[in-house]
């Protein structure tokens, strides 16, 4: 599953399919609920990366039922944020917003809060930027940045950077190139050709919003 994760964020979405089902009969046939729940997560990660949003909810779903059966709490938080992740992706922006509110009421106080806030703070960023939002996506990216850096994450460090990348050019805003430069060497040195690109325009039918984001401290 280590493996198929690095071939997901790589872009190799085909083979980390196979691997990942591969996984997931070995831990069917053991009955391992655990491990079969994060094979789930891990497989709805690339569905959504493959724009199969059904299909990829459908396994974010499953895996919130099993990690529930064996009292993993912790981990039903990463698949929520995996599901808003997921809604941003298919660009309902409000519906993620919902689902990071309750993220967020399940992270108060506990572990998790640190190692999920860059990808939570980034979520929270493309969605707000789909709603017009665009001022308080700007928060929303630097915060995520600035967790990553704190934690030492090279790949959530340059995920943020591509986030802020695009906002700014969406919205005519300077980026120093040496962010550019700086996401462009980690992308490289990690072997990713092509980040899964979340769709930033503003959907016509959607309102502008600009509220605040509420940083999570833990």
């Amino acid at each position: 599953m280590n493996i198929a994760e690095i071939y997901c964020e790589r872009g190799n979405l085909e083979e980390a399919e196979s691997i990942l089902r591969g996984s997931l009969r070995v831990w069917r046939a053991s009955g391992y609920r655990y491990f079969i729940a994060d094979c789930l997560k891990y497989l709805g990660r690339v569905l959504t990366r493959a724009m199969r949003f059904d299909e990829a909810l459908g396994m974010f779903d499953t895996a919130l039922e099993l990690f529930a059966d064996v009292g993993a709490e912790e981990e039903r938080v990463e698949v929520m944020v995996r599901t808003a992740e997921c809604q941003v992706f298919m660009g309902h922006a409000e519906e993620a917003l919902k689902t990071m509110e309750l993220v967020r009421a399940k992270m108060a106080g506990t572990e998790v809060a640190s190692s999920m806030l860059p990808l939570v703070f980034r979520t929270e960023g493309y969605a707000l930027a789909q709603l017009g939002g665009f001022d308080a996506a700007t928060v929303a990216f630097g915060e995520s940045l600035e967790r990553a850096r704190a934690r030492g994450e090279d790949l959530e460090v340059a995920l943020a950077l591509h986030g802020s990348i695009r906002l700014a050019e969406l919205t005519g805003a300077d980026i120093p190139m040496e962010l550019r430069a700086e996401r462009d060497a980690i992308f490289g040195r990690l072997g990713v050709e092509s980040p899964a690109e979340i769709p930033l325009e503003v959907p016509a039918s959607e309102p502008t919003i600009g509220r605040p984001v509420k940083a999570a401290r833990s």
